[in-house]
């Protein structure tokens, strides 16, 4: 089933006009499934359109009755960005997240130098780095690399997110 799945996600990219250089598309069959797996290659593409195309072939199977998911015959999707895309993304905001955390507590909230965003620390050791809007709470990130690039990486795609949003009216 995913097999079929995967060919209609690469047609349907193709006619949105993303190429094989932009995004990879690749299919998985196991016991009682399937599953597709979408890479986002080119950090300048649109993630969510991209996202909407890819979840159009998903199919899960729910008891009616409990909503729980049934077994067997069912294809997940799975849309994410690539390593490189991610890193082209978070690299431009990791250090003005780390200045907004280095300055924040789990009671102050400071904010990203150029966004609308804010941090606080928080966690058992204050190594998770909240992402606020306003007032807020966004997501909540652990940084226990302290390189603070999976909070950026976050980030970038909460401001492209509200972008597009605030572009559709």
């Amino acid at each position: 089933m995913s097999t079929r799945a995967a060919a209609q996600i690469r047609a349907n990219l193709k006619a949105a006009g993303y190429n094989r250089t932009k995004v990879s598309v690749r299919a998985d069959n196991y016991s009682m499934g399937s599953s597709v797996y979408v890479e986002v290659k080119d950090p300048t593409a649109d993630y969510e359109a991209i996202q909407d195309i890819a979840l159009q072939q998903e199919s899960i199977r729910r008891c009616d009755f409990s909503g729980e998911i049934l077994s067997g015959g069912n294809t997940y999707i799975h849309v994410k960005h690539s390593p490189e895309a991610r890193a082209a993304l978070a690299e431009p905001l990791a250090e003005r997240v780390k200045a907004a955390w280095e300055k924040a507590t789990d009671s102050l909230v400071v904010p990203v130098e150029g966004t609308q965003f804010f941090v606080s620390r928080a966690g058992p050791v204050a190594m998770d780095v909240n992402l606020w809007d306003e007032d807020t709470l966004r997501a909540s990130v652990w940084n226990g690399s302290g390189t603070f690039l999976d909070a950026a990486y976050r980030l970038a795609r909460m401001i492209r997110y509200d972008a597009a949003q605030a572009a559709k009216g």
